[in-house]
């Protein structure tokens, strides 16, 4: 198992990267964090709605795009460290692999933002703080991070948040065509999912489910399932250091409470926590040259 789960990290660090340039419209797909296709049409300034399809991935992709240009005007950019941005897609990439939504295309970014925080838009767009990444202790810990997010994703939590809200206005879907007729629809539906997203929160019963869920997605890579787990407990003491993650997450007592109980099924649920090298790509200084 540990041999797997080097070799797999190893060979997707290789293979991955994510830069760090400015982001502008469709200049967003420089950065990695959306494909070049959604870039443009994030950047469009008449009508988002037009690059839209049918209910779907594309939809999903669209709101989402939308949603990650918030999040990294509001975070601090990209953090300019390429060799951290490419270590933190490749383990999220081997997670998102085991997960149960596999076969979209995720996005994993590291935010310069100080103050701890990590969040999932529609579509797999995946963000992490470097507040947040300066907090852990090994790379166990971040893979319980990521599969958590992950999890957001896999379970279409915000996008049951949109569909909830369409409903109450009278519109049981949300559809390309609705969209096309009611032009201030898609802002709308931004403006409500940012502040789901990074003002309120998701509802109390996505967030615990989506730890139950991400620590498995982590524990089917071959991590230590107790590597989410293990942070929270550090993180009870200093919930008040991060206002927006206190404000869009349960307390950290209660999410340990029912994450003991969910690994104490898990057999074994030890594994590799590979403090070592996150140590290397994290901490350390990148070598000369």
């Amino acid at each position: 198992m540990k041999i797997r789960l080097a070799l797999m990290i190893s060979g997707l660090i290789a293979l991955t990267g994510c830069g760090a340039g400015k982001f502008v419209g469709g200049a967003l797909a420089a950065t990695g964090v959306v494909d070049e296709r959604t870039g443009k049409a994030i950047g469009a300034s008449d009508n988002l709605t037009n690059a839209m399809k049918p209910i779907g991935f594309e939809e999903e992709k669209s709101i989402g795009g939308a949603v990650a240009l918030v999040a990294l005007s509001r975070f601090g950019g990209l953090d300019p460290d390429q060799r951290l941005q490419k270590y933190v897609t490749a383990v999220g990439t081997a997670v998102a692999q085991f997960s149960d939504r596999a076969a979209i295309p995720y996005h994993f970014a590291v935010l310069g933002s100080k103050e701890p925080n990590a969040f999932a838009c529609p579509g797999g767009y995946i963000f992490v703080t470097r507040g947040l990444i300066d907090q852990l202790n090994d790379e166990a810990e971040l893979a319980g991070i990521l599969g958590h997010e992950i999890a957001h994703v896999s379970e279409k939590h915000a996008l049951k948040l949109i569909r909830k809200m369409k409903m109450l206005g009278g519109t049981a879907e949300v559809t390309a065509a609705y969209l096309d007729t009611n032009p201030d629809a898609f802002d709308k539906i931004i403006d409500e999912t940012v502040k789901s997203l990074f003002e309120k929160g998701l509802d109390k019963d996505k967030e615990l489910d989506a730890d139950r869920i991400g620590v498995d997605y982590a524990h089917r890579v071959g991590y230590d399932a107790n590597g989410l787990k293990d942070f929270l407990n550090r993180w009870a003491a200093h919930e008040s250091d991060s206002k927006t993650m206190k404000n869009t997450h349960p307390g950290a007592k209660e999410r340990v409470g029912l994450l003991t109980k969910s690994i104490e099924k898990m057999k074994p649920a030890t594994g590799p926590r590979l403090a070592e090298r996150y140590k290397t790509w994290v901490k350390d200084p990148p070598p000369p040259g």
